[in-house]
């Protein structure tokens, strides 16, 4: 029983020192995004060897890509198509753990107001899936339109799509053109409490 219970405790502190040394972190994110040429970069953190990678960007249509200083100096081929970016090496090669830079800089058409980065997949040398990935925000990908953006408000802009802090609101129980939207009591006052005899 005594054994038991060593043997135990040996496999569970084994367990919690593997998942230590092998806790994986890699991190996607958006560099620069030139909205007159129509190109961004993409940009990887990684503590762990990286032996390929595969994502989406939505909100835009991908025309090209090129890769970065990090996937370059791995012999990566880097491509896009439609929405997919895929870069790996033909030959084996690796970005090592503990690089931070470019992975890629694609070429882009906007098709909505922001791009994101979404199914992420990055793999070690082995072809196994690293599992503790953080991506980064979306980015706008066209010329900002300032005005009000919320559709509550009285002066909402369909075709702006960054909000300028403009808003204005229909003041309580009346609508955007004044009209009482409550119940008008014996002193005539749109959504009052008079119940008695007003007179």
């Amino acid at each position: 029983m005594f054994l038991n219970k060593i043997n135990k405790t040996f496999m569970c502190l084994t367990l919690i020192l593997c998942s230590f040394v092998y806790t994986q972190d890699v991190t996607i994110d958006f560099g620069t995004v030139d909205l007159t040429s129509g190109t961004m970069e993409i940009t990887m953190d990684t503590a762990v060897e990286v032996g390929g990678f595969q994502f989406d960007v939505t909100g835009v249509t991908l025309t090209g890509a090129t890769g970065g200083d990090l996937s370059d100096a791995a012999g990566f081929s880097v491509s896009a198509g439609a929405n997919t970016v895929l870069g790996f090496s033909f030959s084996g090669g690796t970005i090592p753990a503990g690089s931070s830079g470019l992975i890629a800089t694609l070429d882009f058409t906007a098709t909505a107001d922001d791009a994101c980065l979404e199914t992420v997949t990055v793999s070690d040398p082995a072809g196994n899936a690293v599992t503790d990935l953080s991506v980064g925000d979306c980015v706008m990908v066209t010329e900002p339109v300032l005005g009000c953006t919320d559709m509550d408000a009285c002066n909402y802009d369909e075709t702006a799509n960054q909000d300028d802090g403009s808003c204005t609101y229909a003041e309580e129980n009346f609508d955007c053109d004044g009209n009482c939207t409550a119940e008008v009591d014996c002193a005539g006052v749109c959504g009052g409490m008079a119940m008695l005899d007003c007179a």
